[in-house]
């Protein structure tokens, strides 16, 4: 149930609570006095929670934003490339040990792996959209797109930032 559809149940309720008052008061009993200011302050409760809730995601996601920039929000448009290791040997993806063999279809660090979990996750969680993950070869033609690059000397795309004259920033007589 969406935010909205609960505001508009509670708003309803308050209303009949309202005009209701009227009826359980002409009664004059203590009793239902006690049963009405409680579900009136159980319906103040919890649209305070609600108002709450709403307030604090809204502002972990425009802290998030901020760090991440706009495009961080558009699914299709944010990536997370990883640096594939690509070994020099002659089969390079079939491994033996202790008479176990095992192969596999793309060498990835430790470590950028679970970069790329914890942003995922993260960015899932504070944006409600997914971003796309490739490795540095994948999107080393894309152009023009925001993305997070794992690995300094292993990542293709990482190096492209660091060459391109266009990413150099001048502060003051000096260029970093």
């Amino acid at each position: 149930m969406t935010n909205r559809k609960l505001l508009m149940i509670f708003v309803l309720a308050f209303l009949i609570g309202f005009f209701i008052r009227d009826i359980i008061f002409i009664s004059d009993s203590e009793f239902y006095k006690q049963v009405f200011y409680n579900i009136f302050g159980g319906m103040i409760v919890a649209l305070a929670s609600i108002g709450w809730i709403y307030y604090k995601n809204h502002l972990m996601f425009n802290k998030f934003r901020a760090v991440f920039g706009n495009d961080v929000c558009i699914g299709d448009m944010f990536y997370l490339a990883y640096a594939e290791l690509r070994p020099n040997i002659k089969n390079p993806y079939s491994f033996e040990k202790n008479g176990y063999k095992f192969s596999m279809s793309k060498a990835v660090g430790i470590s950028e792996a679970r970069a790329i979990g914890y942003l995922t996750k993260a960015i899932g969680i504070n944006t409600k959209v997914s971003p796309i993950i490739l490795s540095d070869f994948e999107i080393n033609d894309k152009l023009d797109i925001s993305f997070i690059s794992f690995g300094l000397n292993s990542n293709n795309k990482t190096l492209d930032c660091l060459i391109n004259k266009g990413n150099k920033k001048r502060y003051s007589n000096k260029i970093y």
